[in-house]
């Protein structure tokens, strides 16, 4: 019994350097995979911009249509007065 006594500091002192070692290694994938999304997320990000601003302009041109046949209508129906 004095013998295992003797052995549970060492056995202590190598089961935390084995959580330590997996938790260090834990940290650092989860850094890892944490920068690359960020990364990732700026590009879909300007992606989404991009997409936004071209279905904008696609609207602003059917709405620029759209007036202008309102006022053609209303143009002819002064005429028509």
């Amino acid at each position: 019994m004095k013998k295992f006594f003797e052995l549970v500091p060492a056995l202590l002192k190598s089961d935390i350097g084995l959580v330590v070692f997996w938790v260090g290694i834990g940290w650092t994938g989860y850094s890892s995979i944490n920068l690359i999304v960020k990364a990732e997320s700026k590009e879909i990000r300007r992606e989404v911009k991009e997409i936004r601003n071209v279905d904008n302009r696609h609207f602003d041109k059917r709405f620029d249509r759209i007036e202008k046949r309102f006022d053609q209508l209303e143009q002819l129906i002064k005429e028509e007065k």
